[in-house]
């Protein structure tokens, strides 16, 4: 009856032991986890063209014009830029977003400014938009 117990106690620790191995380590803050192994994340500007894999690294290439990575990642394609409405703040790159704006006399209408709102403000009046925080002034 001991043998038998000491039995299934080994073989309890046997498969625990062959199930913990196959599994990945935490990886690291520039890695993600494909197929069972860290691999390194893409830089900025670039995208994954291919997995890491048993034989080689993570393959990056960098991101066609109008789109952007701005941050380390594992995604197999860069983000497209925003198309703007009437004008640029900041000119979407390979490593950042850009903005849009407004022209003159024109307000945003939320905070990604997708559409230009007619500034109906009366003289001396502050114009207010919902911003993601709730509302805020536009100075």
């Amino acid at each position: 009856m001991i043998h038998l117990s000491l039995s299934r106690a080994l073989l309890v620790v046997f498969s625990l032991n062959t199930w913990t191995i196959g599994q990945t380590k935490e990886c690291g803050h520039l890695q993600y986890e494909h197929e069972r192994r860290c691999c390194d994340k893409c830089a900025p500007g670039t995208y994954v063209m291919e997995f890491c894999s048993e034989t080689h690294e993570t393959k990056c290439s960098p991101c066609q014009e109008g789109s952007y990575a701005d941050k380390h990642h594992s995604f197999d394609r860069c983000e497209k830029c925003p198309s703007c409405y009437q004008a640029l703040a900041q000119k979407c790159t390979k490593t950042s977003r850009g903005n849009c704006s407004c022209q003159s006399g024109f307000l945003c209408s939320d905070s990604a400014c997708s559409q230009c709102e007619k500034n109906k403000c009366s003289a001396g009046e502050e114009p207010w938009r919902i911003g993601e925080s709730g509302y805020m002034r536009t100075y």
